[in-house]
């Protein structure tokens, strides 16, 4: 981790309880994450003035999202004291803001300041020099976070540098997602247990404790998923994808664990599987599934389907995946801005409006539009209510403030390589030969590019 963001991380335990003393807690026990290189900040060299600067904002929030994002970008032109106009336009995902970014670089006026850049971009924005190394403005005395910010800096350092050792603060992060347990806790409770499982054993035994399979009633969802799997493995102390020159390399060997187990669960009767995301949230909602590994971002849909169910809504939580670590190890995702090459002011007016959607009330108002994780933990002052009434989200919040963090693969901006892992998952679940499954895996991963990886 980069000294510049470096903090010291406390673990929260899971069972923190439903009141508001959690995040009091957390606000309490957390220490402000600076940005300073160790002594003092250096200020921006040329002393640059970004007043009555205009830049234009190719963003990719789509929904509530970009309406919320739209209203923030109007308090900001009208607010921010320096005459800064912000222009947001909705331009596609990240990968195809990078292609239209290639497609207007010769034609200066047609060019964005501020895009939204996806952790599979990263290389690209990189080798052709476009964007703008944010750490001397994060650091800088007037214009940085200051002493007094409480971005979590793991966020920071794992997905917006260019290297897991380090490298240009290329991305600065605005929300945050984090693959997480849900649990139906009322079911847990009738089985005799007071904690959901910290460990894959202790999963096996709670799967097996819960599932009858003649009553269509299974201890853990199997979702053919890509990210979960990935947050398997990650949960094991392994990694998925190792850096090579330009590219990576699959490393199918950390595969094997997981998916070994979950075919025994399936076989056992103790495992449902499930093609998709959305058939689990259903499935956990009609109380068929006991436990269930889904990326935050969709708690905010099990609520709704909770609360919908035929059966009646039920007490569920959220907690950590089980894991073989000394801690839980999280799979993050983030949505992360940067800023392109320009002249001086106009970086700078790109930074400041980037700062200022990451102070707690914009940080609150976009999260939670977005179902993402604040970065902030000065934004929660301003979600106790939304925490009070979707308990499960604040959990996952302290969890992300106090895990071990591990960046995701941007599936999204890589379908070749969510599709190959998918596809193997499904043939493995289907009876398919593991290790055959997984050398095929290895050859077909070996022939993609790195943009493709």
């Amino acid at each position: 981790m980069h000294p510049g963001f470096r903090q010291r991380r406390r673990w929260f335990p899971y069972g923190l309880g439903s009141t508001l003393l959690a995040l009091a807690l957390c606000l309490a026990a957390l220490p402000l994450a600076g940005c300073r290189r160790g002594g003092a900040a250096l200020p921006l060299t040329g002393n640059p003035d970004p007043s009555d600067v205009e830049i234009t904002y190719w963003h990719s929030w789509t929904g509530d999202a970009e309406q919320t994002l739209l209203t923030l970008v109007s308090r900001y032109n009208k607010d921010n004291g320096l005459g800064i106009v912000v222009r947001a336009v909705h331009a596609g995902d990240t990968g195809e803001i990078l292609s239209k970014v290639e497609a207007v670089s010769a034609t200066s006026d047609l060019v964005p300041q501020v895009v939204d850049v996806g952790a599979a971009q990263r290389s690209r924005y990189l080798a052709n020099d476009m964007l703008v190394d944010l750490e001397p403005y994060a650091g800088d005395p007037r214009w940085g976070l200051g002493d007094s910010s409480t971005i979590i800096g793991d966020l920071i350092d794992l997905h917006g540098r260019s290297g897991p050792r380090g490298g240009p603060l290329l991305r600065f992060p605005v929300g945050a997602d984090v693959v997480v347990m849900v649990y139906n806790r009322a079911w847990l409770e009738r089985l005799g247990y007071d904690k959901p499982p910290s460990d894959w054993r202790a999963l096996t035994n709670v799967s097996e404790a819960a599932s009858d399979p003649a009553q269509a009633r299974y201890g853990f969802a199997v979702p053919l998923d890509a990210l979960v799997l990935t947050a398997q493995v990650y949960s094991r102390g392994g990694s998925l994808l190792e850096s090579r020159g330009d590219g990576f390399r699959l490393k199918t060997r950390a595969l094997r664990t997981p998916l070994k187990l979950m075919r025994r669960l399936q076989s056992n009767g103790h495992a449902l599987v499930l093609a998709d995301p959305s058939e689990q949230q259903l499935a956990f909602a009609q109380g068929k599934v006991l436990l269930a590994l889904s990326p935050s971002r969709h708690l905010a849909h099990y609520g709704r389907s909770v609360r919908s169910a035929a059966g009646g809504p039920f007490d569920w939580a959220v907690a950590a995946p089980p894991h073989s670590t000394s801690r839980p190890v999280l799979a993050l995702s983030v949505h992360g801005l940067g800023v392109l090459r320009g002249a001086p002011e106009v970086q700078l007016a790109g930074w400041h409006f980037i700062r200022w959607l990451t102070t707690p009330e914009p940080q609150a108002l976009l999260s939670t539009a977005a179902d993402l994780l604040p970065v902030s933990i000065a934004a929660t002052k301003h979600l106790r209510d939304h925490f009070e009434a979707h308990p499960q989200q604040r959990e996952a919040f302290l969890l992300l403030a106090g895990s071990e963090l591990r960046p995701a693969p941007d599936f999204d901006a890589q379908p070749l390589l969510r599709e190959r892992l998918e596809s193997a998952y499904a043939s493995v679940m289907n009876g398919a030969e593991l290790d055959r499954t997984l050398r095929k895996l290895r050859k077909q991963a070996s022939g993609m590019s790195g943009d493709e990886r």
